[in-house]
């Protein structure tokens, strides 16, 4: 997987396609095909009225988290999908208070997710789970909340393109 290539896919998707999630500047910090990390910046679009981050920009990360890998999948496949999010429910353990990592390490359960809605020809729904962290991969790594998005898929069409 092309890390530079998804993070311009990802730069493009935040510009022109859903400014929602440019207004929270997300960096991809790691892809492959068991995992994404999306790390959102606390700042001040991302930030409420306490310093700590809106409970909507988590959600934001949330579902780039489990959309985004799911759509590399599909990509990396050569395939399109439809994939949209049938339900959401959070938990919210700790004010975060700085820049948040989302983390989604589900990747073979959206593929298998994929081989299903090949072999089926109908749109699949599985609960997948987002964890977010403050200070990712240090000493100091504290979750602080967690998330299951109802991803939604249906393979559509074979693309030209990978």
């Amino acid at each position: 997987m092309n890390l530079s290539r998804y993070r311009f896919t990802l730069w493009l998707l935040s510009r022109f396609k859903i400014p929602m999630i440019g207004f929270c500047s997300p960096k991809l910090v790691e892809l492959s095909k068991k995992q994404i990390v999306v790390k959102i910046p606390l700042g001040f679009f991302t930030k409420n009225h306490y310093g700590s981050m809106y409970f909507g920009a988590q959600a934001v990360g949330a579902d780039l988290a489990a959309g985004f890998l799911g759509y590399v999948l599909c990509r990396e496949r050569g395939l399109d999908s439809g994939l949209v999010f049938k339900d959401f429910s959070a938990e919210f353990l700790k004010r975060p208070e700085s820049d948040v990592y989302f983390v989604c390490n589900q990747g073979l359960d959206i593929s298998n997710q994929i081989d299903e809605s090949l072999k089926s020809a109908s749109r699949i729904t599985r609960p997948i789970t987002v964890n977010a962290y403050i200070h990712y991969s240090t000493p100091q790594q504290e979750e602080v909340s967690r998330f299951t998005l109802g991803l939604s898929l249906k393979v559509k069409t074979r693309s030209s393109t990978v």
